[in-house]
Parts: structure tokens; C-alpha cells; sequence
């Protein structure tokens, strides 16, 4: 089989034979360009597509490239092709300066699972819980009654993000990593936000929160971040915020389904959603995370 299977970079666009192979970030770029920081390999067996495998670069001078997909032939599966493609993949990466290759994929709350024996026998580390996420129908929030009876006192103000002003923005930007965590910034990714469904919440005109949201596919929305300052959190104004956006959520024709994703870490809405939300029936899943050393 190896002397079989011969590798391509892809330095163009991904050719049209390995389209049902593109993981699922490159699939909007099928047949243009792909930028500089992403590298796609090619695998062909016998002179015929056999299996793809692309990662992308982290940027900001660090040593780490993150795996964004692997892909076999059903007929070529478990015989060793996958392991070759990373193999090759790795041996690219090193070329380039590149030290450490990460992988993250979305599976059910079962540790083991055919992503993670792959990974495992590529030499990855064993792989630890990163994000929960959950998945349902807005229309599920109307049987929550906390979600029907929760409201912020009279003196929060509630309005749309696109009516954060220019002092706001710079207190945002001078208090990342310092009353907020950088991972909650709502400005990253602003360009991709819903400016008029997400919210900012105020308290005598001071900014207090906010609950960012953007479109994840036709029907789906995507609860991005939300925070309340410190002084807040204890008198449950995020979990009113929460309610608030459920309402307006439930109640927007454009929308079907919802969807939001928690830090493995952050004990507090874990417990919340455990109690409060999942008896529901949401799907749940767990963005699982590894690293390895090539």
C-alpha cells in the first residue's frame, strides 16, 4: 500500500475529485484560491483520488498549525492511509518552522469515539473536553419558566450592540484581559455579529453586559458570548439577560434553531444548563481538544 500512495500540496484551489474531502471551514473557498496560511494535501492511490488532509497555520509567530480535517476513501479506510496523510502533513509542517499540531472535533459526551482512537495512534495526546455545546429549537425556550418570569430591574437598560459608542468601545478594549476574560471580548469578530440582535446591557448609562449572537447557518443562531460585570453575576443579571434574548429569539420568525457553546471551566453555566436547560432535550456535544508534538 505505501509504495501505492503517492501526496500532492495543494497550492491553488483544492481540485474538484476531493470536493466531498473538504473540511468543513474551506467548503465557502471550494474552487478558489486558499489562503497562504492553510496547507491541503492530497492523497491519490494508483493514480486515483484517495483522501485529503489540510491544516491551517496559527499566526502571530507561534510554532502551532491546527488540523482541520482528514479524509479517507470508504474503500481505502483502515488501512493505514489516514495515518500516512498526517504523517506527510507533519512532515510538511515541520518544513516550515511549524513545532506542535492541535485537532479539535465535535463529538457526543462519550471520551472515546473513532475520531479519538484516530488521533490516538497519530501520536496525539490524549483528548480533554474544551467547549460543550448544545443544539435545539428556539421554540423550546417558551417551557422554561425562568425565561417567561426573569427581567432585569428597571434600572439596567436593555439595547441593540450597534448602539455601543466610541468611549464604550475603547473601555472595552482597555478592560480585556482585566474586569472581562479575552475570550468574552465582543468586539473580536465583530464583522460577523448580528449588531442589531445582539444586545448591551447598561446600568445608569454605565455598560454592565452584553449577549452577542450571529447567524450559524440559514436557520440556525449562534449564542456567541455573553458577560455581566462581576458585581452583577451574583444577583443573576446574566441569566436575565439570557432570558431576555430567549424571548426575542423565540418569538423571530428568521431563526429555527438555536445554539450556544460553554468553556469546559466554566462551572457555574454548567450547572445552570444541567438543571435549567438540558432536561429539554438539546443535543448535546463536546468540542474535544488535543495537541501533539511533530
Amino acid at each position: 500500500m505505501s509504495n501505492a500512495v503517492r501526496f500532492t500540496v495543494f497550492k491553488g484551489a483544492i481540485p474538484s475529485q476531493f470536493a466531498e474531502w473538504i473540511p468543513a471551514e474551506l467548503r465557502s473557498l471550494s474552487g478558489e484560491q486558499l489562503p497562504s496560511t492553510v496547507l491541503a494535501l492530497g492523497a491519490y492511490h494508483l493514480g486515483v483520488p484517495a483522501g485529503l488532509a489540510a491544516a491551517v497555520l496559527s499566526g502571530y509567530g507561534t510554532p502551532t498549525a491546527r488540523l482541520l480535517g482528514v479524509a479517507v476513501a470508504p474503500s481505502l479506510r483502515r488501512q493505514g492511509v489516514g495515518s500516512k496523510l498526517i504523517a506527510e502533513l507533519e512532515r510538511r509542517l515541520r518544513t516550515i518552522g511549524i513545532t506542535f499540531l492541535s485537532a479539535e472535533y465535535l463529538e457526543d459526551l462519550s471520551l472515546r469515539s473513532e475520531q479519538a482512537d484516530f488521533l490516538l495512534v497519530c501520536g496525539f495526546a490524549e483528548p480533554q473536553a474544551g467547549i460543550h455545546a448544545a443544539t435545539g429549537p428556539l421554540s423550546l425556550a417558551k417551557k422554561l419558566p425562568w425565561v417567561g418570569s426573569l427581567v432585569l430591574p428597571r434600572s439596567f437598560s436593555i439595547q441593540p450592540f450597534h448602539t455601543l459608542t466610541p468611549e464604550e468601545r475603547e473601555l472595552l478594549r482597555s478592560g480585556e484581559d482585566n474586569w472581562y476574560p479575552s475570550i468574552l471580548n465582543p468586539l473580536a469578530g465583530e464583522s460577523g455579529i448580528d449588531a442589531q440582535r445582539s444586545l448591551v446591557v447598561r446600568r445608569k448609562d454605565q455598560l454592565a453586559g452584553w449577549l452577542t449572537v450571529e447567524a450559524f447557518s440559514q436557520d440556525t443562531l449562534l449564542f456567541k458570548t455573553m458577560f455581566v460585570r462581576e458585581e452583577h453575576q451574583r444577583l443573576g443579571r446574566g441569566v436575565a439577560l439570557l432570558a431576555e434574548m430567549l424571548r426575542r429569539a423565540a418569538g423571530d420568525s428568521s431563526y429555527r434553531e438555536g445554539i450556544f457553546f460553554v468553556e469546559a471551566d466554566n462551572a457555574p453555566m454548567l450547572t445552570f444548563l444541567e438543571r435549567h436547560v438540558y432536561p429539554l432535550g438539546l443535543r448535546r456535544e463536546i468540542l474535544w481538544k488535543t495537541v501533539k508534538s511533530i
